[in-house]
């Protein structure tokens, strides 16, 4: 199993060589979340995620956002759902 790369850089679960470079493409391969886990350190990793996404798009553009990013196939529909869980609770 590989890890992080001598400069740091992780390295995609599965690479997939090639692809047609069209722009929002889902190769298949990649890591796409459909549910995130009850841990601690998933809690952690999507309240950052929160507050990068409303630092960038806003509080009234989130929901946008991240109808988005399913649509594209970025992730999936329980985890937009729990993003907008954790969004509602942050002032």
């Amino acid at each position: 199993m590989e890890g992080p790369t001598p400069s740091g850089d992780l390295i995609p679960i599965n690479v997939v060589e090639g692809g047609s470079g069209v722009p929002g493409e889902v190769m298949e391969g990649f890591a796409r979340p459909e549910h995130p886990d009850k841990s601690p350190m998933t809690a952690v990793v999507l309240l950052n995620y929160v507050e990068f996404l409303m630092g960038h798009v806003g509080r009234n553009n989130l929901v946008d956002a991240l109808d988005y990013y399913v649509d594209i196939g970025w992730i999936g529909e329980q985890v937009r759902d729990e993003v907008l869980a954790y969004a509602r609770g942050i002032d």
